[in-house]
């Protein structure tokens, strides 16, 4: 009994061992110009990403999964979209774990710091409506807060008195 548990444990370390070295090495291929590549690691790491528990998923924010992902939102192929879109979107959520005694989400200050965000946003005038409603999403329940404490402005008093609600 002894050694077949211990032999089972060598070999998910093993597995695990080479996960990790097949997942870096998607990763940097991600890094490559040419299409037909990045496409693929795309729908690699989305899968990766998909298929993670906590503990995976930490390690993939240490390596960068996020500005790795967003190499593919220059893309205009809806499918790989919606599968990148939807692998940051369950990083956004995971993300909520590993939140700051600031409060602030670590996978959206990482998408935002690599122009992932900006990205998104752009998306949102894409043709596909699958894709246009994952960007709001994502938007919305990452940086809609903000936006909307940003757009409110002070009440003019002038205003107000012209619109009868100084009364």
């Amino acid at each position: 009994f002894f050694f077949s548990s211990r032999r089972r444990h060598t070999r998910q370390r093993s597995v695990s061992w080479a996960r990790r070295c097949v997942q870096e090495t998607v990763m940097e291929l991600m890094r490559t110009d040419v299409y037909d590549i990045r496409l693929e690691c795309g729908w690699a790491l989305s899968n990766t990403v998909n298929y993670s528990n906590l503990k995976q998923t930490e390690w993939l924010l240490n390596m960068d999964i996020v500005s790795t992902l967003t190499r593919v939102l220059s893309f205009q192929e809806a499918r790989i979209l919606s599968v990148v879109l939807g692998a940051i979107e369950k990083l956004l959520e995971r993300g909520i774990k590993f939140t700051t005694k600031e409060g602030v989400n670590p996978v959206a200050l990482a998408l935002d710091e690599c122009g992932g965000l900006t990205a998104i946003e752009k998306l949102q005038l894409h043709p596909n409506t699958i894709i246009y409603k994952k960007c709001i999403k994502i938007v919305e329940d990452n940086v809609g807060v903000e936006e909307e404490e940003m757009t409110d402005k002070p009440a003019d008093p002038l205003e107000m008195l012209m619109t009868h609600q100084i009364v």
